[in-house]
This record gives structure tokens, sequence and C-alpha cells, in this order.
């Protein structure tokens, strides 16, 4: 019952039936723990630790932000969404692919030159 007092609180939902009232705490209460267990990254998320990104990828926290990937990687391991790129230093690493920058996170551009798709790369400081 002070869950739904909170609720209705923070929504000004003190006028609806109680079985929306109860759904919406639901809802406050998923989001609320979504956001402190936090989801597994995917190829290119952020990350501080391997334990924010998806079985079996590390955390580059070289990279801007942290970046999952797998290190590496050959031309067919990487999950959709990403390629297996070959850097200067034939490091291979997967790599998010992107169309153009807006689809990379900030501090990183769409990079059509090196790999065999474009990907999203951190831009140079």
């Amino acid at each position: 019952m002070m869950i739904t007092s909170f609720t209705q609180s923070i929504l000004g939902t003190a006028h609806l039936p109680m079985k929306t009232l109860t759904r919406l705490t639901l809802l406050c209460i998923t989001l609320g723990a979504g956001s402190l267990l936090g989801c597994k990254g995917d190829i290119g998320d952020e990350c501080i630790a391997d334990a924010q990104c998806q079985a079996g990828q590390v955390c580059d926290t070289i990279s801007e932000g942290g970046y999952c990937t797998l290190a590496d990687c050959r031309d067919d391991e990487c999950p959709q969404g990403s390629i297996c790129v070959t850097f200067e230093n034939d490091d291979r690493y997967c790599m998010a692919t992107c169309s153009s920058s807006g689809d990379c996170r900030e501090e990183y551009y769409c990079e059509a030159e090196l790999g065999p798709e474009s990907f999203c790369r951190q831009s140079a400081d």
C-alpha cells in the first residue's frame, strides 16, 4: 500500500482506479529494478568491466567510455550488428557497424576506410 501511495504522489494518479494504480506500481518497480541491475551490453556499448558486456565479450577500457567487444575475432565470429576489424597493429576486434556517425556513440565516428564494412571507431583526440 505504501508503494501505491508513493506511485500516486509521484505520478499524480490519486484519481485512477486501483487496478490501474497496481499496474503502474508494478511498472515502476520493474523499471527501477532494470536500471539497478543493468542489462548486458552489446558490441560497441559503454562499459567499465567485462561483466557489463555479453558472455564471452570483454570491456576494452582503453577506449573512451569503455567498449564491449570480442578480441582476436575471426570474420564469422562477431554477433549481428558488428564486424571483425583488423587494425593497423594487426589486433582484431568485433566493432559495431554503422551507416553514418549518427549511428555511433558520442566520441566515436563511422569509419569507412579500414574494415570490410563501416564501423564505429573512437575519434582521435
